[in-house]
């Protein structure tokens, strides 16, 4: 019987015909590794079946060739314990095994690298060895897969010819208004960058028990004007942020005062568009910040007070601060309008601020959960074409937190993408 060698031309020996025993030698010799069964039944354009049919035939021939086909199954495991990556190097931190950032399970159909795929993954999330996991069993691994990954711990994907990056990072989708009908356009996460805002919200900070949305929205507030002034005092001592135009009562949206668009603006923002866990910047100057905050109520209206009676809750981390934001924000100066979004800044930029200008300790380094993100049949997609400028953010180096950490700007959203997903299982 022929077969296939290293470089995939057919070969066949003197005889023309390989025993089930010449094929297991064949599996174990570093040169042959492809074994291709074949069973011609020639017939003369002359000769008839005499009442045999085709299926006979088939059957025949199938029963001939079924010993070699056992014989190959029989070698086959040797042969897919080489062509799958049983095992990938990891260390130890703090009693954890740690995985490599990226791996590649890379063999021929079959040869069990989905099936990989689930040990990798929970072991990554657990901080065990493979052989740590393998004792679990598979089933009982596969249950906790399935929970990590109904928790968004764990996210699946696969490549193909048709996948860009619209689908994998983000794009411009078109949206239908149920009401007028009119087409509209929205700027959609795809399903990585979903992931990594997942992987990025929720950061705890040490010493002020708070949590960080990594989809947070950023704001700029006026407290009272630029400066110094009373109004920014007392929202610092009291953890709230205020604004005034209270000529137009505590429900400013039923009023019978007419409003110039600029004030709705404002008090839309205020009121509907401003979120709880959102980031709020308090104005220095043109250049400058003197507060860092997170929101943590809705809106109050102040009977007592005899001015800007329109009031949120804010946990303020850092105030009576200085600290220059022209760069960030793209050199663009900060104005005196009461409230406005700044979405040129990232938050992990917020966070940087935090950690480093004014010595906030960051705790979440030692309670970050795992991530991992599983891409099948990646050879089948245009890698250039779905990653786009995240080709620099897959190396380990380039990930938030490393020594050559690099923030990318998306094209589409003007966003810095937060990278914090721990590992990536490819398979091809």
């Amino acid at each position: 019987m022929p077969y296939l060698n290293e470089d995939g031309f057919h070969y066949e020996t003197e005889s023309g015909i390989e025993t089930p025993d010449s094929l297991k030698k064949q599996i174990n010799n570093e040169k042959n590794k492809n074994i291709e069964l074949v069973f011609t039944h020639n017939v003369s354009a002359r000769e008839e079946t005499q009442g045999r049919e085709l299926t006979d035939i088939l059957h025949e021939s199938i029963k001939r060739i079924i010993p070699s086909y056992e014989a190959i199954l029989e070698a086959a495991p040797a042969m897919v314990e080489e062509q799958v990556p049983a095992t990938v190097k990891n260390h130890l931190e703090g009693g954890r095994a740690v995985h490599p950032k990226n791996m590649i399970l890379q063999g021929p159909p079959g040869t069990g690298k989905t099936y990989h795929t689930v040990l990798y993954a929970v072991a990554i999330i657990e901080g065990k060895t493979m052989d740590e996991i393998k004792k679990d069993g598979y089933p009982e691994v596969k249950r906790r897969y399935a929970k990590y990954r109904d928790e968004n711990r764990i996210a699946f994907t696969t490549f193909h010819q048709s996948y860009g990056y619209e689908e994998f990072i983000e794009g411009i989708k078109p949206v239908v208004a149920s009401d007028t009908n009119e087409i509209g356009f929205n700027i959609e996460s795809g399903i990585f960058k979903e992931f990594c805002d997942l992987a990025a919200a929720s950061h705890r900070f040490g010493g002020y028990d708070v949590l960080i949305d990594g989809e947070a929205r950023i704001w700029k507030v006026s407290l009272g004007g630029s400066g110094d002034h009373p109004l920014k005092k007392a929202c610092f001592d009291k953890g709230i942020m205020r604004i005034g135009w209270d000529n137009y009562g505590e429900n400013p949206f039923k009023t019978t005062v007419s409003m110039n668009p600029s004030e709705r603006s404002i008090l839309t923002y205020f009121y509907e568009t401003m979120k709880a866990g959102d980031i709020v910047l308090s104005l220095k100057d043109e250049r400058h910040i003197d507060g860092i905050g997170i929101i943590e109520g809705e809106v109050e209206w102040l009977e007592d007070e005899a001015q800007y009676k329109r009031s949120r809750k804010v946990n303020w981390l850092a105030k009576n601060i200085s600290l220059d934001i022209h760069e960030m924000n793209m050199r663009k100066n900060l104005t005196q309008k009461t409230v406005y979004p700044l979405d040129r800044l990232s938050v992990s930029q917020v966070e940087r601020m935090l950690e480093g200008e004014y010595g906030i300790p960051d705790i979440n380094d030692q309670s970050e959960k795992p991530y991992v993100f599983i891409v099948d049949e990646i050879n089948r997609g245009n890698i250039s074409k779905i990653l786009g400028e995240l080709i620099t953010l897959i190396e380990p180096s380039k990930r938030l937190g490393e020594m050559e950490e690099t923030l990318v700007k998306l094209p589409y959203s003007k966003k810095s993408l937060v990278f914090r997903v721990t590992s990536i299982l490819l398979e091809q």
